[in-house]
């Protein structure tokens, strides 16, 4: 960029180069003629000054306004806070996107009449398939073959998921904050507020009563050799003897070991649990170590058709097994619930055999521990027969006391359960009872039925 020419030399009396004379009224002319003047630069700014009028402004700003407005890029704002105004008031956030999404399918069946009844019916076959599953699940015959425990499981499922359905309420325009409480929310929850007293009774009488098993012939007529090997039928004998003094103890462990005298080693899960069954006076039996280890204790004892002095010794002979010959077996088990999954983690409790005589005298019968006079006639259940691993050792123990093989436990053989139960010695009472709460269970039922009855119609 070339520079402007110099101004030629002035011929004024000044030229002599001594200072102009200083003149107060040209002070703004002079002013006015340094703004024209080129600066030091060199770059005039007459050229460079907007000398547009307000008219032409205001006509170009309205062109840019409304006949031709400036591109707006779509790029959305940010997300802005809006100032906080008075710290008094609740300053709600500014959603980002205000708008109503579309319900979905689900929703919109729902919120229907048939929305509503589909939730009613569910409330109503959930409520009454759970009673029934709690009442039936510990029946003898899914009891023996171990399924009782998963149809409890089932069944408690069931139960609860009627509990659950009153969370899909507000989809179904059911929330009584917003419609007020209408009569068939009142009835729903009514329905489902009987529903535990009525599992509850039902459980605790008809449930009960199912779970007792049925008899195996007449009470305190039947005998020993007539009792059919059905599961958990009970009976009260007119003859039979338990004979505890003979009683042997087999333990279950975790891992197999070796034990058994010396010509005779073996190795099991089972051995002997080394139980001191002679408790009398000066008789010198020490008492056993607990088996480390253990995750189950059977007691096993021979039951005789009839009461003989032979038989109540501490040792019986080979002649008075052939004179006497064991009818059943009496057997007491002991678990826990770790050790019924395979954990020494809890003391499985200690088993007992307590058999009861004559049990339906009314006086709630003769306990069999602490008699020692001629006693027959026991009550109990038929239960079902220890591991063969437990038989197999109880077998060689009896070897070792000299038993014939012939009077050696087997799987068929008949094994009764003898703890005390009230229920053999007064059936009838216990009936009455059962029969009391299963009318009261079934009665809340009906009711909780109808209110969800009346909702589905």
């Amino acid at each position: 960029m070339s520079l402007p020419p110099l101004p030629p030399p002035s011929s004024s009396p000044n030229a002599s180069g001594g200072p102009p004379p200083i003149n107060p009224d040209e002070d703004e002319d002079n002013d006015a003629v340094a703004l024209l003047s080129p600066t030091d630069d060199g770059v005039d700014k007459t050229r460079t000054l907007d000398t547009r009028s307000m008219d032409h402004l205001r006509n170009q700003l309205a062109k840019m306004t409304f006949l031709k407005p400036p591109i707006v890029h779509p790029y959305p704002a940010p997300d802005v806070v809006p100032p906080a105004g008075d710290p008094t008031l609740f300053q709600g956030r500014v959603p980002p996107r205000p708008y109503v999404a579309r319900s979905s399918y689900l929703d919109r069946f729902l919120n229907s009449t048939s929305g509503r009844f589909f939730i009613f019916a569910c409330t109503l076959g959930f409520m009454n398939l759970g009673i029934y599953g709690f009442v039936n699940y510990n029946r003898p015959s899914f009891r023996e073959p171990g399924l009782s425990f998963y149809y409890s499981i089932l069944a408690f499922i069931i139960f609860a998921t009627t509990f659950t359905i009153p969370l899909l309420a507000p989809r179904a325009g059911m929330n009584a904050a917003e419609s007020g409480w209408k009569p068939y929310l009142v009835f729903w929850r009514l329905g489902l507020f009987l529903g535990l007293p009525a599992c509850y009774l039902q459980v605790s009488g008809d449930g009960q009563q199912n779970a007792w098993g049925e008899p195996a012939g007449v009470l305190g007529e039947i005998k020993v050799t007539e009792i059919e090997n059905v599961f958990w039928n009970y009976f009260e004998t007119s003859n039979g003897f338990v004979a505890l003094n003979l009683t042997k103890g087999i333990v279950e462990t975790l891992a197999p070991a070796e034990h058994g005298v010396k010509k005779h080693r073996r190795i099991s899960r089972y051995r002997d649990a080394e139980l001191r069954i002679n408790r009398e006076p000066y008789s010198d039996v020490p008492e056993p170590t607990e088996t480390p280890g253990r995750l189950a204790t059977y007691r096993l004892a021979p039951i005789f058709e009839s009461w003989a002095p032979c038989v109540t010794n501490y040792r019986i002979s080979a002649r008075c097994l052939r004179r006497n010959p064991v009818k059943a077996w009496a057997v007491s088990k002991s678990t826990s619930i770790c050790s019924s999954y395979k954990s020494v983690g809890c003391r499985p409790p200690k088993p007992f055999l307590e058999p009861v005589y004559k049990c339906g005298n009314g006086k709630g019968g003769t306990p069999g521990a602490s008699t020692v006079m001629p006693i027959e006639g026991f009550c109990g259940h038929v239960t079902s027969p220890p591991p063969e691993g437990a038989i197999d050792e109880l077998s060689a123990l009896l070897l070792y006391d000299a038993w014939p093989k012939i009077a050696l436990p087997k799987p068929d053989t008949l094994w009764l359960n003898v703890d005390p139960d009230p229920c053999i010695s007064d059936p009838d009472a216990c009936k009455a009872m059962w029969s009391t709460l299963t009318f009261a269970g079934f009665a809340l039922q009906v009711v909780s039925s109808l209110s969800e009855a009346v909702n589905s119609s």
